[in-house]
Parts: C-alpha cells; sequence; structure tokens
C-alpha cells in the first residue's frame, strides 16, 4: 500500500482526510513541522499532502527543510490550505508543489488528485531514469569506441584524443614508441590468430608495467604508443624498454614463437622533442626507425642530428621495403584498418573506377537493427562479427569498423550475382561465433560504380 505524509494540525481535517484515503493508502500523520521532517527522513513516502499553515515553522519553510535534507523531496507533495487566494497557490506552485487542494474536501476531487499526482510523478520519473540510463549508455558506448577490443588499452582515436589532452595537463613527458620484431613473420608462419595472441601479450605487458596516470595506445597493426608522465633519464628509459622487452620475449617463447619476436623501441620527450602530438609521433617513428637500421631489438632516444638524416643518404633495398612493409597486416582475410585509413582506401577506389573499369561494392552490416542489445552482448556480437569479416573474404577486401554496431566492409572485384554468397557465408561464420546468442545481422550493399545523386 501507498504511504502518504499527512502533515497538519488540524484534527477534524485529520480525521477527514483519513476518512477519504484510509482505504487506498497508509496515512501517516504530523501535527508540527520538525515531526514532518524527521519523519520524511526516515521513512519514503508517495506523497506528502501538508497544510499551508503550520504552528511555529509553517508549511513552506517546511518543504523548504525537507528539500534541502538528503534529496528527500523525490517524492511529490501537495499543498493543503482553507484560503482561496491566488498569491498563495502561486508561492505552492513556485516552490514545486504538483498542485493545492482547497478545504472543505472534496471527496472524488481528493482520490482522483492523490491518485493522478502519485502516478503521474512515478511516470516521470521512469522516464529520467530512463534518460540518465541511455546517457550512461551512451557515454559507455563512447567510452568502449576508443578502447581496441583486442588489447584492452586505448586505441588510435582515444588514444590520441586522451595524449593530446595530457600534453596540457603535464608539463613533463616520456614517450615510447614500440613494435614487434618479425611480426610479418609470425603472421606468416604460425597465422593470424598467433599474431592477435602476441599483441594481446604485449598490450597486457605494456599495461601492467606502467603506472596508473600513464596511457598506453594501440596505434595499429602491432605499433604501441607508452606516455610516461615524467622525464625520464635515458637510464630509466632504458630500464623500462628494457623490462618490457625481456617480459614480451619470454611470452613469445612461452606462445612458441622462439627466437622469432623481439621489441623495438623509439623514445622522444615532451616538450623537449615536440609540443604537439603530430611532431613527437614524427619524431618518436624517427628513433625507430633508428633502430630498426641498427639490427632492431633496441631502444634509441630520438637524436635530431642522427634521425634527421638517416634517410637522406643511400639505404639497402632491404631497409626501403621494411620502412614500407614493416607494419602492414599480412593476415589472411580482408584487410582490417582503422575508420580513418578505410575513408582513404575508399576514396582512392572511388577514383580509380572513375577511371579504369573495375567493380567494387560497398556492403554495410549492422547488429540488432531492432533489438535492444546490452552493452557486453553488443561488444561480444561485434567481436563475432569482425572475426566472421576475417575469416570469410579475401585478401583484397577491405574492412572497418563503424561504430559500435556497424561495420563496412570493401569488396573488390566480385559480380552482382555473387554478392549473397559472401554475405551468407559472413552470416554462417558470425553465427557460429556468436555461439548461440541471438543478435540479428543485416546489411546494405552500395555499387561504387553508381553515381551519387
Amino acid at each position: 500500500m501507498k504511504k502518504i505524509l499527512l502533515v497538519d494540525d488540524d484534527e477534524e481535517d485529520i480525521e477527514a482526510l483519513e476518512e477519504i484515503l484510509g482505504d487506498d493508502y497508509e496515512i501517516v500523520v504530523a501535527e508540527v513541522s520538525h515531526d514532518a521532517i524527521r519523519l520524511a527522513e526516515e521513512i519514503d513516502f508517495d506523497l506528502l499532502l501538508i497544510d499551508v499553515y503550520l504552528p511555529g515553522i509553517d508549511g513552506f519553510d517546511t518543504v523548504r527543510v525537507i528539500q534541502a535534507s538528503k534529496d528527500k523531496m523525490n517524492v511529490p507533495f501537495i499543498f493543503l490550505t482553507s484560503e482561496r487566494d491566488y498569491a498563495i497557490e502561486l508561492e505552492c506552485l513556485e516552490i514545486g508543489a504538483e498542485g493545492v487542494i482547497s478545504k472543505p474536501y472534496s471527496a472524488s476531487l481528493i482520490l482522483n488528485k492523490v491518485k493522478k499526482v502519485i502516478e503521474d510523478f512515478k511516470y516521470r520519473k521512469g522516464l529520467e531514469n530512463k534518460v540518465e540510463k541511455n546517457e550512461e549508455t551512451i557515454e559507455q558506448v563512447v567510452n568502449d569506441s576508443k578502447i581496441d577490443y583486442l588489447t584492452g588499452i586505448y586505441n588510435r582515436s582515444g588514444g590520441v584524443e586522451l595524449w593530446i589532452e595530457k600534453c596540457h595537463e603535464y608539463e613533463q613527458m616520456t614517450i615510447f614508441m614500440m613494435d614487434i620484431d618479425n611480426f610479418k613473420q609470425i603472421n606468416d608462419t604460425y597465422g593470424h590468430v598467433a599474431g592477435d595472441e602476441a599483441l594481446r601479450a604485449l598490450g597486457k605487458i605494456i599495461s601492467e608495467n606502467i603506472n596508473k596516470e600513464d596511457l598506453a595506445i594501440r596505434v595499429g597493426g602491432d605499433e604501441f604508443i607508452i606516455c610516461v608522465m615524467s622525464f625520464l633519464s635515458e637510464k630509466k628509459i632504458k630500464n623500462l624498454a628494457g623490462k618490457i622487452n625481456k617480459k614480451a620475449i619470454e611470452k613469445f617463447n612461452e606462445l612458441g614463437y622462439r627466437d622469432i619476436a623481439t621489441i623495438s623501441c623509439g623514445v622522444v620527450r615532451y616538450p623537449d622533442d615536440g609540443t604537439v602530438v603530430e611532431e613527437l609521433y614524427r619524431k618518436a617513428d624517427k628513433a625507430l626507425y633508428t633502430v630498426k637500421l641498427n639490427g632492431k631489438n633496441g631502444t634509441h632516444l630520438y637524436d635530431e642530428f642522427l634521425d634527421e638524416t638517416s634517410r637522406e643518404g643511400n639505404v639497402e633495398l632491404k631497409n626501403v621495403i621494411y620502412t614500407i612493409e614493416g607494419h602492414l597486416d599480412t593476415r589472411d582475410g580482408a584487410f582490417q584498418v582503422e575508420y580513418n585509413d578505410f575513408k582513404k582506401i575508399y576514396n582512392f577506389v572511388r577514383r580509380y573506377l572513375k577511371r579504369y573499369p573495375g567493380n567494387a561494392k560497398m556492403v554495410v552490416f549492422t547488429l540488432g537493427r531492432n533489438q535492444i542489445i546490452e552493452l557486453d552482448t553488443l561488444k561480444k556480437a561485434m567481436n563475432s562479427l569482425e572475426a566472421a569479416v576475417s575469416d570469410a573474404l579475401r585478401n583484397s577486401d577491405v574492412s572497418t569498423k563503424y561504430n559500435s554496431s556497424q561495420y563496412v566492409v570493401l569488396l573488390m572485384n566480385v559480380k552482382d550475382e555473387d554478392i549473397d554468397k559472401v554475405v551468407s557465408r559472413v552470416e554462417k561464420i558470425y553465427e557460429r561465433y556468436l555461439m548461440g546468442e541471438s543478435i540479428e545481422l543485416s546489411y546494405e550493399v552500395k555499387d561504387m560504380q553508381e553515381r551519387e545523386e
């Protein structure tokens, strides 16, 4: 039974209201304001009925005290008055009352008014809670979109955004750019599952060996960034990089990639080597390149003279090829890229097809178009879809995650009559990976040769 706090010092009015409301509601009576304030603190009521005129503190001030106390006015209230005064009614509404009931009381009016106020307030609170939950869900989706699904650390877009913020927040910083030496060989020899294991292992090792305020980013492929929020000496730089390299080699050996994979690391310091992320990234990449030219498996702190001139002289062909191919994803299946890289490839394909004969289709896969899906379930479904696309498609196809529920694929040189077969293959593998979950997968196809209106 719903509870009503009745605050009134007139015995006849109390009896009248108890007679009218007593069959449908539990009535708790307070005859003075301090009792009302105490009861409102101790009990969760569904409605407050408060007389405007009370001995000592009047009804208005009683409400103000309750409003200021532990958010207890998460409950509707109606004022009671024996006066039909416009100014009093206006003050009642201004303080937040759901209405005013005048004496003498009409039983039908009071019953209808009380019922409607309680139901309307409950409905409004439900909507507010739903909006608040949706806002939390949106915030969670946004946060999830900044996390690399494979390693659990920040991805390029989310990490770089935070890196920029850190540059404004901290006066000094040490930035490590790391990648896995011979990562291509792991993929070529053991397959993309093994490559994923290596990436996941390195991400975990990095996370476990930096401080809470530091930042770890998987930039793409096998390339990682660590931002340490302090200015490290050369000794400390080599200690941290060496510790991560040592633990990574141990893990790679444990996974079976013995004597194949090590870690190379280029390091810059903010603000000495640059004051903006783009400059720091470029110089860290040059420092990393210097390690590669000197046999890999090492750490190098950026040196302006050495690193800025390292590409000006003649370089052996094998090192030029490494620079171009060193970070390519050579796994079987669709070529999976970050969204910004996908846009560049998309635009290139569009330009190519305007000049040369060819055929390309863009397919947009959507998860749960007409379903309400919990975040954890949606993430699992997206991981299954990404894996299905990778397994089902060819090396010549390109794919990217568009948002938390959509995945985009460029199918190269596919015939119109084969589209349904390709999509069916993705759907079958997706369902197998999802293992019984019922998350609808729909798709739309756009011909890249179509002229846009």
